[in-house]
């Protein structure tokens, strides 16, 4: 409002000591456009200050605030090697197989056992002259029974009188990535369970889950060996999961 009061000085000013009567008249004109312009300015701005401002009673929504993703300090292990034994109900002449079949290995110096293998499912197989067959090597418990089956099948083909008998799952090797753990930490609190020589290897020996040993390497790696079912794989890896959340490395 001050700059609207300075402009009517001015035409004050100049009513009084300067213009004529018509450039009087002229000037007038000329000023009162200036003020309106002035006047729609000051407005604009004031509107333009009032729009930055929300209002109190506004309806303008906020997106709220996405949830962070909780950590997941659980591991999950898959199956590397899945050891299976079977007794095939008769014995086996380890001589005559190795002689007959071009995929075996068979030295008695070495070892009283003849070994097979096959391709799919792949395994491995050694077969004993009292009729126990030990197979390894299979992913899964499925492909465990599928390639004890085609062994017996191969030995059966050779006229030994084959049955697949008493087949069990003997241990499940498994593995998976966990977060880095503080080895010594953990040998601090569960020495009666640990067994951790760090000169000596690296990794951590863990048998706080019966029936289970966990290999914990540092970088975050945990090796399971000792299930018979995938069951025993998921109790486990939680267990071993509680345990190990205290001591995660930052």
């Amino acid at each position: 409002m001050d700059s609207v009061m300075d402009w009517h000085n001015l035409e004050h000013f100049f009513e009084k000591y300067i213009l004529t009567d018509t450039k009087q008249e002229e000037i007038k004109d000329v000023i009162k456009e200036l003020m309106i312009c002035l006047e729609q300015n000051n407005t604009a701005e004031h509107n333009n200050m009032t729009l930055d401002v929300l209002p109190s009673n506004s309806t303008l929504s906020v997106p709220p605030s996405v949830p962070e993703k909780p950590l997941d300090l659980t591991f999950k292990p898959q199956i590397h090697n899945v050891l299976s034994t079977a007794r095939l109900g008769c014995k086996l002449d380890l001589d005559f197989i190795a002689r007959n079949k071009w995929n075996c290995e068979y030295n008695p110096k070495t070892f009283p056992a003849i070994t097979i293998r096959i391709r799919k499912p792949r395994s491995t197989a050694r077969l004993f002259r009292n009729g126990t067959l030990v197979c390894a090597g299979a992913k899964s418990i499925d492909e465990s029974h599928r390639a004890a089956r085609k062994f017996a099948r191969i030995v059966q083909k050779l006229n030994f009188p084959v049955r697949l008998l008493n087949f069990q799952i003997k241990n499940i090797l498994s593995c998976g990535k966990f977060f880095p753990v503080h080895l010594a930490d953990v040998r601090q609190a569960y020495y009666k369970e640990c067994s951790y020589h760090p000169e000596l290897f690296p990794s951590l020996f863990f048998r706080g889950v019966p029936g289970i040993t966990a290999t914990i390497s540092p970088n975050g790696y945990v090796i399971l060996n000792g299930p018979r079912s995938t069951e025993e794989i998921h109790k486990a890896s939680e267990a071993i999961s509680l345990i190990l959340s205290p001591f995660r490395k930052q």
